[in-house]
């Protein structure tokens, strides 16, 4: 009876509670709504009640009635721009909204790099000297901020947390850099009220922000309901559900976007997923295909050998081709390789606002697209390239141009060299004198310094249409206590795919083993994995290394625990004899959050120990620390041990690379039954560090005893 009792109070406090108009969160004080136009205005009372909205730019109100469920929504008609009005909101009880604006209404969504605030950067003071003194001199009160709250649901939500500010030093701050670069230039331009609704979450995938059934309903995008995903907020429909959704129906202009990086491990299907989801936007409001305005992710250095992000640029260059009303800002002359989110959000901002001026306001500026590659020309031992928005004519940045390979029929792409001729490029090379294919700055890290008149930069291209095909491969190992052994299991995000693998880390091709069942490794052993969709290898490989050593298999007591995010094969991830890779959600990782990592081991009997290794990960751009010192102990009973060696690291000053460390023990003549290692967690983040003060996370790997 008690657990029927807390059921029934749990599902009375998830419902609308009825009896007085209510209003989402997304209507408040300050706030804009699109001007000349029809908006809607919605929220709850009890079933049946009547519900007036009065206006003050109106003569008359508009009433209507809640339906059986207790929702009312109203359409009320905006003139020009302008302000500040009052609406009133009036059913048993009345609801006054204060300050009120009519202007352009812009949703700005993405991931970090649209998150990503003044004060992230370190603050006004950090490269934003002169844009603190701008806002100062100006009066910037009708440029609005909308800050979406971070949640995620399984199921679409009709409403969210949203505060609604009228801008200062402050909050400013604080809010989307990128978004409020390009909110100043509408606003300097168009002199009227603009309001900007900044829902974005850092690290997530287009599939997290697109509606599940659009998922479902295309085969090809099938291949994004397969995919592992620790992060709630990475699975597909998550974000869209709870911080899009709810913001249906709230009347709009259009939409800013600057997402990308989280999807450069899999860009086969990118532009079909992009496409969709401005669709699946599209379709929700209702209103036409409004413009959508993204930004070209920057070069920045992935660590993978096969220049993924460049196919992602590309993906997204080709979606201006397969969606209509959208407009694309092109970084690749402010990015940093070293850091993947460029402090130059103003250039970001006016870039994405004079699509904006150009194609939706029909102001008159000099360009709004750098060069764009359109087709190219074989002369002789020589390619000529041809480029829209070439504007009265190229031009380089700097002495000459770079950036630019060539290739022959082979596809081998060596340096070129290449001259502007008029508003065409010609390249060449002597060690290419029958050329086939040239490509452009088309590598993780590669920058364009080709421009148009306007001082507009060109994209990454490339001319070739070699396939690339690089799905997830999926790798899940256990401990097979039965078999002695480590049960191996492959499985492709792409169910077409068929998996083909080596054991003793050669490339798998065609005639080498078809994955078909689990594969058993009882001696060490690198097992090396492709997908092939039909005879087109994927141009990554997964790789597993084994190593049988003498805690294999072997328990583990955990002084502290770990994070269930990251709790991996639980009892035997430390060690199942396979080590962690350069990411974090591999599987082969167990993820400590402020506390410290102090773990036993028990081999079972007295063994001779030559050394004890403990692997631990940095990647500091995550928040995952390196310890500050790791210590290793022995015994024999497993209550009194003894310190055999301790390594100190000294205190991180920077972010450093991502990589696996291996902490090794040298131990002589040592037996014992029970091995111990501690590892000291960083706790709280430096302050150098973005995310200063808040909780470092330790993870660690396999723990090695030979």
């Amino acid at each position: 009876m008690k657990k029927l009792t807390i059921l029934l109070i749990v599902l009375l406090f998830s419902l609308p509670s009825f009896g007085k108009v209510k209003l989402p969160s997304i209507f408040a004080d300050d706030m804009v709504l699109q001007r000349n136009t029809k908006v809607k205005i919605w929220g709850w009372g009890s079933p049946g009640e009547t519900v007036t909205i009065k206006a003050g730019w109106l003569k008359n109100g508009v009433t209507v009635k809640t339906d059986s469920e207790g929702k009312w929504l109203a359409e009320l008609k905006t003139g020009k721009a302008g302000g500040p009005y009052t609406i009133s909101v009036k059913g048993e009880n009345e609801i006054l909204l204060n300050n009120i604006l009519l202007g352009e209404v812009w949703i700005c969504s993405g991931q970090s790099n649209m998150e990503y605030t003044i004060k992230m950067f370190g603050g006004w003071d950090v490269n934003f000297l002169k844009d603190k003194e701008d806002f100062e001199k100006n009066d910037y009160s009708k440029i609005r901020f909308c800050q979406v709250d971070k949640a995620v649901s399984k199921v679409p939500l009709d409403t969210c947390k949203a505060q609604w500010m009228v801008p200062s030093v402050e909050n400013l701050e604080n809010f989307s850099a990128a978004a409020y670069f390009f909110g100043r230039e509408l606003y300097n331009r168009l002199k009227v009220p603009v309001a900007l609704i900044s829902t974005n979450w850092g690290g997530t995938p287009a599939e997290a922000w697109t509606d599940l059934k659009y998922l479902q309903d295309d085969k090809d995008l099938n291949y994004y309901l397969n995919i592992n995903n620790n992060w709630e907020q990475n699975r597909p429909a998550e974000l869209y559900n709870a911080m899009i959704n709810p913001l249906i129906d709230y009347t709009i202009r259009g939409v800013i976007w600057y997402q990308g990086e989280a999807n450069v491990d899999n860009a086969n299907l990118y532009t079909k997923l992009f496409a969709t989801m401005i669709k699946c936007w599209r379709d929700k409001w209702g209103i036409g295909d409004f413009p959508f305005y993204y930004v070209q992710i920057a070069p920045f250095n992935y660590g993978d050998d096969f220049n993924a992000s460049a196919y992602l640029r590309e993906a997204q260059l080709n979606t201006l081709a397969v969606t209509k009303n959208t407009g694309m800002a092109v970084t690749m002359d402010i990015g940093n390789p070293e850091n993947i989110h460029p402090t130059d959000k103003q250039d970001v901002g006016k870039r994405l606002a004079l699509w904006a001026l150009a194609k939706t306001y029909n102001v008159k500026v000099p360009g709004y697209s750098g060069p764009v590659y359109k087709s190219f020309k074989k002369e002789g031992n020589k390619i000529r390239l041809f480029f829209d928005h070439t504007g009265k004519g190229l031009k380089a940045g700097g002495d000459k141009l770079s950036g630019f390979k060539i290739a022959g029929s082979d596809m081998k792409f060596v340096d070129a060299d290449a001259v502007i001729d008029k508003n065409t490029v010609l390249v060449s090379s002597n060690e290419v004198p029958e050329p086939a294919a040239v490509r452009f700055a088309f590598t993780n890290t590669g920058s364009s310094n080709l421009y148009n008149s306007y001082d507009l930069p060109a994209s990454s291209f490339r001319t070739d249409t070699i396939r690339f095909y690089k799905p997830d491969i999926f790798i899940s190992a256990s401990v097979n206590k039965s078999a002695g052994a480590l049960e191996v299991k492959l499985s492709s995000a792409d169910k077409n795919a068929v998996l083909h693998y080596t054991t003793d880390g050669s490339e798998p091709v065609l005639t080498y083993p078809e994955y078909k069942e689990p594969v058993l490794l009882s001696n060490t052993a690198e097992l090396n994995a492709k997908a092939f969709s039909g005879n087109t290898p994927s141009i990554n490989s997964l790789q597993l290394k084994f190593e049988k050593h003498l805690a294999f298999g072997k328990p583990v007591s955990y002084k502290e625990p770990y994070s269930a995010k990251y709790a991996a094969s639980k009892e035997y991830t430390l060690t199942d004899g396979v080590r962690g890779g350069n990411n974090f959600n591999d599987g082969f990782w167990q993820g400590f959050q402020s506390v410290n990592f102090d773990v036993t081991i028990d081999l079972g009997a007295p063994l001779e120990i030559h050394t004890i290794s403990a692997g631990f990960l940095r990647a500091m751009a995550s928040w995952i620390f390196p310890p500050k010192k790791v210590e290793f102990y022995t015994s024999d009973d497993g209550i009194n041990f003894t310190k055999k060696f301790e390594i100190v690291n000294p205190v991180p000053t920077g972010y450093g690379d991502v990589a696996p460390e291996t902490y090794t023990a040298p131990l002589q003549n040592t037996t014992a039954r029970f091995v111990r290692v501690f590892a000291e967690n960083q706790n709280t983040i430096p302050e150098w560090h973005q995310g200063k003060g808040g909780k470092a996370w330790l993870f660690a790997d396999e723990i090695i005893v030979k």
